[in-house]
């Protein structure tokens, strides 16, 4: 969305599906956290992401090897590459099928 620290708390305060989201039970009148404490968030976030990056990658290699049988040394790995039959809320073929 590319808004500020300042923004971000904004939109918390004034949507009550985003407190909804950070766990919040009911909606508060005060913004739930400070716009400073997001730069500790996200430097938390970064790090615990690479994290599960890593351990992807791993599980991700090993099955590799397994398959062709020798090491791989490079391996790129992207999450745009999802299959594309996947049907979406707004797909008007998941509505047809419910009938």
């Amino acid at each position: 969305m590319k808004i500020t620290d300042r923004g971000v708390v904004n939109a918390f305060h004034d949507t009550p599906a985003y407190q909804h989201f950070v766990g919040l039970s009911e909606c508060q009148a005060k913004a739930p956290f400070s716009y400073s404490s997001l730069c500790y968030f996200c430097k938390r976030i970064v790090d615990l992401s690479e994290f599960i990056r890593n351990i992807i990658n791993d599980w991700l290699r090993a099955k590799i090897e397994a398959i062709v049988g020798f090491r791989v040394s490079v391996m790129i790995t992207d999450a745009t590459a999802v299959p594309f039959k996947i049907h979406f809320p707004q797909d008007t073929m998941l509505l047809n099928q419910a009938w």
